[in-house]
């Protein structure tokens, strides 16, 4: 069964041939090839179990002839012309960091793609990657998926440039402030203000805690 932060994501998608890197049982591409929502996919694993099963289930789902498999850290070990036919990335599952790791050790090959990322966390360090790639985000969501916040970002090739404050939040986060991107931050504020008075009851002081908390305190001055 499909998770509810990757029925999201493919809600997204509208390519039609779909990269899919760290793939999750390949579970996102099979539902998107079933839909006829992509034509064809790459299915992208870092090591061999995970691959198999990749493998093993497009194969049960009769859909070998549209999907790629191939065994690369990101798209290290992915030959570039096998690529060309891509015009889109999807990574889901995974940190900020290790998102923006993912595409910036192939920046060549991604430029021209469209992303859809789904980090569990470090959506600052993303945002901020893809601005410095050369990428203009078109569509954010904060989602809930089994009680967890989730952010999806899509992304495009084009320049852009990001204040801090919407590096933080998204861009598009701060135009839609929809009722669970409010709800995520409301409860990290009051996460960060019960550290925040731990801290000062034993005489300590944490500047980006303090910072952050302000932050959040003028997005959400009239709620809080």
């Amino acid at each position: 069964m499909l998770k509810e932060r990757l029925k999201q994501v493919g809600n997204l998608v509208d390519n039609k041939h779909l990269v899919d890197i760290g793939t999750d049982h390949g579970y996102l591409i099979i539902d998107l090839l079933k839909r006829g929502q992509i034509k064809s996919a790459m299915a992208v694993e870092i090591t061999k179990g995970p691959l198999d099963n990749v493998t093993t289930n497009v194969k049960n789902h009769r859909l070998s002839d549209k999907v790629e498999c191939f065994l690369s850290d990101g798209l290290t070990k992915v030959d570039a012309d096998a690529l060309t036919k891509y015009d889109s990335i999807s990574i889901c599952g995974m940190g900020g960091a290790l998102i923006a790791k993912i595409l910036t050790d192939s920046a060549n090959e991604v430029t021209d793609k469209t992303l859809y990322l789904q980090p569990n966390n470090g959506e600052v360090a993303l945002r901020r990657t893809l601005v410095s790639l050369g990428f203009r985000i078109t569509n954010e969501m904060v989602i809930t998926d089994n009680n967890i916040y989730y952010e999806i970002i899509k992304a495009v090739p084009g320049k852009s440039e990001l204040t801090e404050k919407e590096l933080y939040f998204g861009p598009i986060n701060l135009i839609q402030k929809d009722s669970v991107f409010t709800s995520k931050h409301i409860e990290h504020y009051n996460h960060l203000m019960q550290i925040n008075d731990k801290l000062i009851e034993n005489n300590k002081h944490n500047q980006k805690i303090i910072d952050e908390i302000n932050l959040l305190k003028e997005e959400f001055n009239e709620i809080i």
